[in-house]
C-alpha cells in the first residue's frame, strides 16, 4: 500500500513536471510566434511606407514631367504664334512694298506715257506747223508772179530798213565785225547800201557784210549781225500767223 502511494506520489511529481514544462513550452513558443508576428507586421507597415513614398516620389516625378510638358508645349506653341506673326508681318510689309512698288511703276509708266505723248504732239505740232508753213510758201510760188515776188520781196527789204531804222543802237550789244544778209532774191543795190549805212551808223562799227540768197524765205532778208538776228522774211510771218491761228482755234 505503501508502495503504492509512493508510486502515486512519485508519478505525480512526474505529471507535474511535465505539466510545468508543456505550459513553459507553449509559454515560449507562444512568445516566440508573437514576436515574429509583431516583426513581420512591422516589416509590412515599413514595406508599405516604403512603397508609399515610392509611388509618391513617382507621382511627383510624374507630375514634374507633366508640367515640363506642359511648359515645352506652351512654350513651343508661344515660339510657333512669334514666328506666324513674324511670318505675317513680313508679308504684310512685303505685300504694301509691291504695292508701292507697283503704285510707283503704274505712275512711271503713265508719266513716260503722258510724257512720250506730250512729246509726239509737240512733235506733231511743229511737223504740223512746218507743214503749214511750207504749204504756204508753195502756193505763194504757185500764184505769185515772179514780178509780183520781187515787189513783194521789196516792199518787205524796205519795211525792214524802216524797222532798222527806228532801233536804238545804243540799247543793242552787237558783238563781232561781221554781218550777213540772208535775203529771198539778190538784194536791190540801193536797198543794201542803205542797210549797210543803217547798221554802221547804228552801231557805231564799219562791218564786212556778206551777202547770201536763200529762195525758201519766199521774200524779205535775215540780217544777221554776231549773235544778234533780225528776221524780216515773209516765210518768217507766215510762222507767226501760223501761231496766231492756232491760239486763236
Amino acid at each position: 500500500m505503501d508502495v503504492l502511494n509512493e508510486m502515486m506520489g512519485t508519478l505525480a511529481v512526474i505529471v507535474a513536471a511535465q505539466i510545468a514544462v508543456f505550459v513553459v513550452v507553449v509559454v515560449v513558443l507562444r512568445r516566440l510566434l508573437l514576436g515574429d508576428t509583431l516583426s513581420a507586421v512591422r516589416r509590412l507597415k515599413d514595406a508599405e511606407s516604403e512603397l508609399v513614398k515610392k509611388e509618391e516620389a513617382i507621382r511627383q516625378k510624374m507630375e514634374a514631367q507633366e508640367q515640363e510638358v506642359q511648359r515645352k508645349r506652351t512654350a513651343d506653341e508661344q515660339e510657333l504664334q512669334r514666328r506666324k506673326e513674324t511670318v505675317e508681318q513680313d508679308l504684310a510689309r512685303t505685300k504694301e512694298r509691291m504695292l508701292v512698288e507697283a503704285k510707283l511703276e503704274a505712275d512711271k509708266i503713265v508719266s513716260e506715257a503722258q510724257l512720250s505723248k506730250d512729246r509726239l504732239r509737240e512733235q506733231l505740232v511743229r511737223e504740223t506747223d512746218s507743214k503749214a508753213v511750207e504749204f504756204a510758201g508753195e502756193i505763194f510760188k504757185l500764184v505769185i508772179s515772179k514780178e509780183v515776188s520781187e515787189k513783194v520781196n521789196a516792199a518787205f527789204v524796205d519795211e525792214l530798213i524802216g524797222a532798222l531804222a527806228e532801233v536804238d543802237g545804243g540799247s543793242v550789244h552787237v558783238d563781232g565785225d561781221n554781218a550777213e544778209f540772208i535775203a529771198s532774191h539778190k538784194l536791190d543795190p540801193g536797198q543794201k547800201a542803205a542797210m549797210e549805212r543803217l547798221i554802221e551808223e547804228k552801231f557805231g562799227a564799219k562791218i564786212r557784210i556778206s551777202e547770201k540768197v536763200d529762195e525758201k524765205l519766199l521774200a524779205g532778208v535775215i540780217i544777221k549781225l554776231g549773235s544778234l538776228e533780225i528776221d524780216g522774211s515773209l516765210l518768217s510771218r507766215y510762222r507767226e500767223a501760223v501761231g496766231q491761228i492756232k491760239k486763236a482755234v
